[in-house]
């Protein structure tokens, strides 16, 4: 029995190209084969077709084949015209493959296999699917500083700062002009501003106090006699202390006549004897009816000065002992009060006080303390 050696190389082979061998001339006539090799499966399959396989069709078993010296295994499906081995090439190159036929098979001649030119190329095939996206890359390098923006909007005002040092002293202003200044007319007068102009007032006598008005011009004082008009330029003076300095001024006129008021109310605090001005103001302050003494008394505005007041019970009865300094007549109210129903009240040129009705209207006469 011989054999028959078959030579292709892979590098050259497309899937599926089939392969013609011829037998070599020990036969009569040359046996027409096949070999086809498919790499599309794996492993990689080798079909060799030849009629020379088994020409009398009645092999007793398949024929034996060998890649490079070494057995492969036939697959099913080996008839007497066709067998297939499977083969896993190691990469490209030319490989030997030898066929044994079966026992009683007439031996192979050797063919050496030549590969035909290769084909024209193909057509491009259709763009596979995207694959999935990559890790992220490594960080670049820091780029270059970029040119400078446009100027912003101006900010909102601040607040105030806090207030700086002192600065220094400039330097001496030139001096001005020499003014003029009122000259007195003797020894002690006395220059005052009236409000409009420069004014003197002559010199007192010995003894006597210079004192401003409610008016705020100054004026000579001293002491004081009854009957002299008081510091408010138009009481009288009806009373003074050992001085002659303090005492009381009394209104030249009555203000009218009125009632204590409030009867049926007690006015707590308008039970001094002595606080003709406290007791006023009690019983303005707890009576709320208008045209009252006190009120008359209160609101006298005799002099442009104020101070005055509805005297006190002992303050009356110093009037009284001046009467007739004061142009006193009738009854007079204190504002001292006897009772819820009751107040103190004197007649002229008495030396006491007496209590009457609240309601009963009396004469009023206002005085002020200096």
């Amino acid at each position: 029995m011989s054999s028959a050696d078959f030579r292709f190389s892979l590098s050259r082979l497309p899937v599926g190209l089939a392969l013609v061998l011829f037998a070599g001339a020990v036969q009569a006539a040359p046996v027409l084969f096949s070999v086809h090799l498919d790499t599309a499966v794996s492993p990689s399959r080798v079909t060799i077709e030849g009629s020379g396989l088994c020409p009398d069709k009645a092999c007793s078993k398949a024929p034996a084949v060998y890649i490079d010296g070494v057995v492969q295994t036939v697959l099913s499906g080996f008839t007497s015209a066709r067998l297939q081995v499977g083969w896993t090439a190691s990469g490209p190159g030319t490989y030997a493959v030898t066929v044994k036929p079966g026992h009683g098979v007439a031996a192979l001649p050797l063919v050496v296999v030549t590969a035909g030119p290769a084909g024209p190329q193909g057509p491009k095939g259709d763009q596979g699917d995207l694959g999935p996206t990559g890790p992220q890359g490594l960080r670049g390098d820091t780029g270059a500083m970029g040119p400078a923006g446009p100027q912003g909007l101006a900010g909102a005002q601040g607040p105030q700062g806090d207030t700086g040092p002192t600065g220094a002293a400039g330097p001496q202003g030139p001096t001005g002009a020499t003014g003029t200044f009122q000259a007195g007319n003797a020894i002690g007068d006395v220059l005052y501003w009236d409000g409009s102009a420069w004014a003197v007032l002559p010199k007192g006598a010995a003894g006597q106090t210079l004192t401003v008005g409610n008016d705020g011009l100054p004026s000579w004082g001293g002491t004081y006699a009854i009957g002299d008009t008081g510091p408010s330029g138009v009481g009288i003076v009806f009373y003074v202390d050992s001085s002659g300095r303090h005492g009381l001024e009394a209104a030249p006129a009555d203000q009218g006549t009125a009632a204590w008021g409030c009867s049926g109310t007690s006015i707590a605090r308008a039970a001094s004897n002595a606080a003709g001005a406290a007791n006023t103001d009690a019983i303005l302050a707890g009576c709320a009816t208008s045209g009252i003494a006190a009120e008359l008394a209160k609101y006298y505005s005799g002099g442009n000065v104020g101070g005055w007041y509805l005297p006190s019970g002992d303050e009356l009865v110093r009037m009284s002992n001046q009467s007739t300094v004061l142009s006193m007549s009738g009854p007079y109210w204190s504002s001292t009060q006897g009772d819820a129903n009751t107040g103190k009240y004197i007649v002229a040129g008495s030396v006491s006080t007496a209590l009457g009705p609240k309601d009963t209207a009396l004469f009023v006469r206002a005085i002020r303390a200096f």
